[in-house]
């Protein structure tokens, strides 16, 4: 077999064991019927959809009742251009399309020359009358001015599917921070395990977590070009989902340079005492931590949270190529806390194990026998007073006790649990993506997302 099939082969191959992906659900489409002035339809009417952002332009012509269809529209502001002969030409701007949706826009051409034109600006929304499905968008806009905190967390825009019509969520924070939370979510009444979430198309899952966990989409604000929930009656595309199907777009480079910088702090300096802190107040050491002996003043518990990151979108080359990327990082300082760990005695470290033992239900304390474990038996002979000499230790061993720690329990009985040790509770991520779109043709399109 040659260089080239060996290739080629190898090529199909991986195309076949690629994982499946559920392609191009959340891209939208403008549909309409173009007439007259007498109200009879118009056929062969050249209509092109271009995006001012890229400048990529969609052509199509009304067939014989009229009728035109855009498909395949990602989430943006569009103009459309109509030309028909003996017709003025039909301008109109500030179309908006949104994840999954179909745009209903028909327009009546006025007689009159070519090279005059009728333009239409800064519509209002226009009415969704292609489905029956129900659901709510969000734009990059509202993500961008409406305030998302978050307490232990890192902000996700997926919090703001909880603030849709019908839907409730579920938090649960006892896990501790980061990806050990989970923020499920229950859409018109279905388990809060069957929401799906979409990321340009794609199926977005987390490994060991519910589908639905809004912890499983990480991806910074800044990143969302738009979502939609759709909630009821979604068209057959979505019909996997149990529940609802929230549909997130990334944004994608243009023909101008554009990205932002951006800083998220919470800060226990900033923070106010509760009223329960207040009038129980425990007081601080050097560290921060609360003593509870007599304070002057109260103690805040140490709380320091940063999440900070970029994002930059360009053109490779105009009206053809673009890529978009972002960068997120999570900082995440909860103070300290306590922990019990079992350790060897003073008198173990010299082979001594005559206090090791248990105590039974009555208190009576009753020494544990050692077996000689040389023997290579289950039931070896006994170590003579529980006691091993030193010479027996293995050699790596004997180096690494002492560098073990003094047991904090001077207790010599106390061989469980004996040892308190200060834990720190820093939690970090670093995250990253990158988005390229080319424009092959009017009717193939290129979109790779590493997230």
């Amino acid at each position: 077999m040659s260089h080239l099939k060996r290739s080629f082969v190898l090529l199909i191959g991986s195309l076949l064991m690629a994982g499946a992906t559920w392609a191009q659900v959340n891209r939208g489409s403008i549909t309409g019927i173009v007439t007259d002035p007498s109200g009879a339809v118009v056929a062969n009417v050249a209509i092109t959809v271009t995006n001012p952002a890229t400048g990529v332009t969609n052509n199509v012509t009304t067939n014989s009742s009229g009728v035109y269809t855009v498909p395949l529209l990602g989430a943006a502001t569009y103009r459309l251009d109509a030309q028909a002969t003996g017709f003025k030409k039909y301008e109109q701007t500030n179309i908006l399309v949104q994840v999954g949706e179909t745009v209903r826009l028909d327009f009546a051409l006025t007689l009159g020359s070519e090279t005059q034109s009728v333009q239409v600006s800064a519509q209002a929304p226009l009415l969704q009358r292609e489905s029956s499905d129900t659901g709510t968008s969000v734009t990059s806009q509202q993500v961008e001015e409406l305030p998302l905190t978050s307490f232990g967390d890192q902000r996700t825009p997926a919090t703001f599917i909880q603030l849709a019509p019908g839907t409730t969520g579920h938090g649960n924070s006892d896990g501790g921070p980061g990806a050990n939370r989970t923020m499920t979510t229950s859409v018109s009444g279905s388990m809060v395990s069957s929401t799906t979430m979409l990321l340009d198309g794609a199926d977005v899952t987390s490994v060991g977590a519910f589908e639905g966990d809004l912890r499983a989409l990480q991806l910074p604000p800044d990143a969302v070009q738009e979502f939609k929930l759709e909630s009821t009656n979604g068209s057959a595309e979505y019909g996997r989902s149990g529940g609802g199907t929230a549909s997130f777009q990334v944004k994608s480079g243009t023909n101008q340079i554009h990205g932002s910088v951006y800083e998220f702090l919470r800060n226990d300096a900033l923070n106010a005492l509760n009223w329960f802190q207040n009038a129980s107040p425990a007081g601080c050491d050097a560290n921060g931590r609360q003593t509870g002996v007599n304070p002057v003043k109260a103690c805040r518990p140490p709380y320091k949270q940063n999440e900070f990151g970029v994002t930059a979108g360009a053109p490779i080359k105009r009206d053809k190529a673009f890529i978009f990327g972002y960068y997120n990082g999570f900082r995440l300082t909860q103070g300290v806390s306590n922990g019990l760990a079992t350790i060897p005695t003073e008198q173990m470290k010299q082979g001594d194990f005559t206090n090791y033992g248990t105590f039974d239900k009555n208190g009576v304390w009753h020494q544990t026998p050692l077996y000689d474990p040389t023997t290579h038996t289950t039931c070896g002979p006994l170590i003579c007073g529980n006691k091993i000499s030193p010479s027996n230790f293995d050699p790596v061993s004997a180096k690494v006790i002492p560098l073990m720690p003094t047991p904090s329990n001077p207790d010599p009985r106390a061989v469980f649990n004996n040892y308190t040790s200060t834990v720190a509770n820093p939690f970090s991520v670093n995250e990253w993506g990158l988005k390229g779109d080319y424009i092959i043709n009017e009717k193939n399109r290129l979109n790779i997302l590493y997230a």
